[in-house]
């Protein structure tokens, strides 16, 4: 999410909040939003367990698969290239050089 002034992506109003009050608020956020997709999946023989933790999505991932003894990681991918690639950085890329079991890269169908 992008910070400023007003409402923001995901609809918290920043004008509103205690500086504290931020990061319970995108959680929140993210675990709606989460629920919300994890509502329309539906797989048989496939438990899901939804988490929602703050930090740096790469090491964050890497730490909890290795916790939790994961067999795979599954990400998801932009597609960026070029010039967006070097500023933005690759989540999915880190993942792949930090992760210590196989890692399922998706790519973001191309919009049309």
């Amino acid at each position: 999410h992008q910070l400023g002034t007003g409402v923001d992506g995901a609809g918290i109003d920043l004008a509103t909040l205690a500086p504290g009050q931020l990061e319970h608020a995108y959680i929140a956020d993210a675990r709606r939003q989460l629920t919300e997709e994890l509502a329309q999946v539906v797989l048989e023989r496939v438990t899901i367990e939804q988490r929602v933790i703050a930090g740096r999505p790469a090491p964050v991932l890497c730490a909890l698969a290795h916790d939790e003894h994961a067999d795979l990681i599954v990400v998801g991918s932009h597609g960026r290239r070029g010039i967006d690639r070097l500023f933005i950085g690759s989540v999915a890329e880190s993942i792949l050089r930090q992760a210590i079991c196989p890692v399922l890269v998706v790519k973001a169908p191309i919009s049309r």
